[in-house]
């Protein structure tokens, strides 16, 4: 990276985190131990900006972080995400008044989410990823397997969305940019969602801190990303518990100001602190896997997750749950962890579940009790 804000371009400020040797990509999961165990390795360098006060990584090497084989993300298969992607949908479909309209979905994963959306307010979409799915039996969706939206040709859409992917690109401006040929013909509704980039550092959700998230949006620097790619947004709100961002506009063909949002009022103190609040967490986390029970397993085989477990070196886990089947019979890089389906702890009978995300806590121990599971389900 050049060093400047990915958001708005200003320069960049001071490092304030620094950790070298991360998981280049924490979602990539692996056919051998032994391959896990080589995955590649990158560095955290975080600065933030003085002006819009974005937070990254300076130390992203885009040549490091893979999203082809092996790498796998999708949230549905969990209960409690597959509800709050439902109302969602339900949600923006009311909003922006989504029924029998042209959608397009950028960075669509397997298109589960654009799925819902056509599906509840019968719509039809296109579905635009490198990892999107070849083809797909409803005739409402059709997907378009790439990076780059010259692929997707000159359609009109009266809507576009991107959920989780403008952290994960270098030019958060240029991609936002790439929508504006459609802004010529039609003024079409906008919904950006993005990790809330104030939660690892005012929360001490350290184990949100990985090499794949080039940037870290507060609600400020959203506002900015958005305005310079040409976004005029009418409200950017926090959902999820508070764990994403989400943006809500129009596509604009001319040139938008940001508007005012404000961030967490101790945010700038939290980001001076954080590296000694990193280390207090890193060496409680550590604690906590080390001691008592000789059969412990990790529920959440995700980024968290797997950035617990590589921090840790693994140390005590003997498995990570997930309810992801894609999942079952792989191992986690860097630590070699193997990846079971829940079914499986009916044999392991493990003592204790460590868990990283407490908004899934009720989920898992539903889960535990109908497998006639009991242990102790701890949040780290």
């Amino acid at each position: 990276m050049d060093g400047s804000c990915p958001a708005c371009g200003a320069r960049a400020g001071e490092v304030f985190f620094e950790r070298e040797g991360v998981l280049a990509t924490t979602n990539v999961l692996y056919a051998r131990r032994e391959d896990a165990l080589a995955a590649p390795r990158g560095t955290l360098r975080m600065v933030q900006c003085a002006r819009c006060s974005h937070v990254f990584n300076s130390a992203f090497a885009a040549e490091r972080a893979s999203y082809d084989a092996g790498y796998e993300n999708a949230l549905h298969f969990s209960p409690t995400f597959d509800r709050h992607q439902r109302r969602l949908a339900e949600a923006l479909i009311q909003r922006h008044e989504l029924r029998g309209k042209r959608l397009i979905e950028i960075g669509c994963g397997d298109g589960s989410f654009l799925r819902a959306l056509c599906e509840a307010g019968d719509n039809v979409g296109v579905g635009v990823d490198r990892l999107a799915p070849d083809a797909t039996a409803d005739a409402r969706v059709r997907f378009v397997r790439a990076n780059d939206l010259d692929a997707v040709g000159d359609v009109d859409f009266d809507f576009v969305c991107s959920r989780h992917t403008l952290e994960h690109v270098v030019s958060p401006r240029s991609f936002l940019r790439a929508w504006r040929r459609w802004a010529a013909r039609h003024a079409a509704g906008v919904y950006v969602e993005v990790p809330n980039g104030a939660v690892p550092f005012c929360d001490d959700s350290v184990w949100d801190l990985i090499h794949e998230h080039v940037s870290y949006f507060t609600p400020q620097s959203l506002a900015h990303a958005c305005a310079s790619g040409g976004i005029a947004v009418d409200a950017i709100e926090e959902t999820f518990g508070g764990q994403h961002l989400s943006v809500h506009g129009r596509l604009a063909s001319g040139e938008v100001t940001a508007i005012e949002c404000a961030n967490p009022p101790d945010l700038e103190r939290r980001l001076s602190e954080f590296a000694e609040r990193f280390s207090a967490r890193l060496a409680a986390a550590r604690d906590l896997l080390e001691s008592g029970s000789p059969r412990t397993v990790l529920w959440g085989a995700g980024s968290k997750g797997i950035t617990l477990l590589d921090a840790t070196a693994g140390a005590g886990v003997v498995a990570a749950v997930d309810v992801n089947p894609r999942k079952h019979g792989r191992w986690i890089g860097g630590v070699g962890v193997p990846v079971v389906a829940p079914g499986a702890l009916r044999a392991m009978r493990p003592d204790r579940v460590v868990v990283v995300n407490e908004l899934y806590v009720a989920e898992i121990r539903a889960a535990l009790r109908e497998l006639s599971v009991e242990a102790d389900v701890v949040v780290a």
